[in-house]
């Protein structure tokens, strides 16, 4: 009896501190909250689609097609997230109580390796729909910042970035944190 009384005090005790563990915060090292900051706002995206295209380069974001062939990769990261009318009274590029998109495209090296790769020259974003706004003025080139290939296994490249990107009229959106894409091969 006193034996069993142990054991079962033992397996409280665990069940206790594992749950403390879990209850404390401890994550993994792969969560992927990914943040959209438009001037002082700052919400968490949901990314809707993510892939690798293999042999292919980026092309001027200013024409219709935004990716060309070439040797490399690109990667397409298009999220989401819904604003609300409180939220975006003085923002022109995100519209009361709407349904927001935008698309990533970033550049990679071929083959793909883990490491930092500047924004410049190999990223820019695109703001889809929002008709009222001219197409030009829905790209968003980079100013600062890098995104980092954290790791690669073999169904996915993880991705951690904080960056800042402006279209031509000075309007800045910045994305920061982590996101995951699946692999094309």
């Amino acid at each position: 009896m006193e034996k069993q009384r142990r054991v079962y005090s033992a397996t409280l005790l665990i069940i206790a501190v594992l749950c403390l563990l879990s209850a404390c915060g401890v994550t993994s090292r792969y969560r992927l909250d990914l943040f959209v900051t438009a001037e002082d706002i700052q919400k968490k995206v949901n990314v809707e689609e993510a892939q690798i295209s293999a042999n292919a380069t980026l092309a001027d974001p200013y024409q219709d097609y935004k990716v060309d062939s070439g040797n490399g990769n690109v990667a397409v990261v298009t999220v989401t997230t819904r604003w609300s009318q409180r939220e975006t009274e003085r923002f022109r590029l995100l519209g009361f109580d709407e349904f927001w998109r935008c698309k990533l495209f970033l550049e990679l090296t071929e083959p793909i390796e883990a490491g930092e790769l500047d924004l410049a020259e190999h990223s820019f974003l695109q703001l889809m729909g929002r008709y009222d706004i001219s197409a030009e003025d829905k790209i968003f080139l980079p100013s600062s910042g890098s995104c980092v290939v954290d790791s690669i296994n073999s169904k996915s490249v993880f991705f951690t970035i904080d960056g800042r990107f402006v279209n031509r009229v000075e309007e800045p959106l910045e994305f920061s944190g982590r996101f995951k894409v699946k692999r094309s091969d």
